[in-house]
């Protein structure tokens, strides 16, 4: 296996020691702590921790288009260098996922439990070969990914006989799953709730396909283990793009101001030409009014005399009378 996320193993033998063949391999010598106790010394965050999570899926996920199953993926077999580069060792109870291979793989056959029972899914622990495949794993990184992000295991067997600890976690439900990830964002949850499903065929399908949706989380872009909506997507996309996304709402802002203000205005340019237009046919209806009542044939007027202003303003008030008594306006 030859891959940055692996530790790599130089040679494997036999050599003669006391008499007998003794079985040895040497591999590359990890000077780092285990992921979980590398993350918590650094106090990295939620993102740091994902990046490494999705640098040991590439691990795996490369192990796995070898043939080869890890079976035992905990924080201890996942060691990180002092660069920031988690490699994953201790292939020790590996199996082959080639059915020639399985044959001669550690434990093929055997009824023990191989692993450590904590992190193993639960088609592992019912001890089941044939049933073990890729998505195995795929377990055991979402109980790795479980107590990496949240500090805390998914299975506490402390105090727990091996018939206890067993079935807790042979028959651990979606309810203890969704209490142990409620404190991480939906999406993130969400993933970690289809790793870490009982049923081998609701999980990923591939280690590689559990990490491309933690990059689609760090992404923003909508992750495939939700079921898809338009509003999620909606969200996703404004969430991936956020300065264009408050630039353009800024935009519409200024757009429904400006058309509000516009309606506004309008509103207050036709009330001012109405009453101006009232006002004028006002002040026409006084001018006819005042003509008509000056203008009319007075006797006096036909001799040649001239009136005064008192007799023409007596004149008009009687005009006035006449046509308030008549019901004109």
């Amino acid at each position: 296996l030859q891959h940055p996320g692996i530790a790599q193993i130089f040679e494997a033998g036999t050599t003669e020691a006391g008499g007998a063949l003794q079985p040895f391999f040497a591999m590359e010598f990890i000077d780092g702590p285990p992921v979980t106790r590398w993350a918590e010394e650094r106090s990295l965050g939620l993102r740091e921790r994902l990046r490494l999570l999705i640098r040991t899926c590439q691990g795996v996920e490369h192990a796995h288009r070898k043939g080869v199953i890890h079976r035992d993926l905990k924080p201890a077999n996942i060691l990180v260098d002092p660069g920031g580069q988690p490699k994953v060792l201790d292939f020790g109870v590996a199996r082959g996922t080639d059915v020639d291979l399985q044959a001669t793989t550690i434990g093929a056959g055997s009824s023990g439990l191989l692993g450590t029972l904590a992190y193993m899914s639960p088609e592992q622990v019912r001890g089941d070969t044939a049933e073990l495949d890729t998505r195995s794993d795929v377990y055991s990184l979402g109980v790795v990914s479980c107590e990496l992000l949240t500090g805390q295991p998914l299975h506490d067997l402390k105090g727990k006989t091996i018939t206890e600890a067993i079935r807790a976690v042979a028959d651990h439900g979606a309810s203890r799953v969704a209490a142990a990830v409620r404190s991480l964002p939906a999406d993130l949850a969400t993933i970690l709730r289809k790793a870490l499903e009982s049923d081998p065929a609701r999980r990923y399908e591939t280690v590689s396909a559990m990490a491309a949706d933690l990059q689609r989380y760090l992404d923003n872009r909508p992750i495939l283990a939700r079921p898809p909506s338009s509003l999620y997507h909606f969200r996703k996309l404004v969430a991936r793009n956020r300065i264009a996304s408050t630039l353009t709402a800024v935009m519409l802002l200024l757009v429904v101001g400006f058309g509000a203000l516009t309606v506004v205005q309008n509103s207050r340019i036709r009330a001012e030409r109405d009453k101006a237009t009232r006002e004028a046919a006002t002040a026409e209806q006084v001018s006819e009014f005042l003509k008509d009542l000056f203008e009319g044939p007075d006797p006096r007027v036909a001799r040649g005399e001239n009136l005064t202003a008192m007799e023409m303003l007596d004149r008009g008030a009687e005009r006035v009378l006449f046509h308030c008594s008549a019901g004109k306006d």
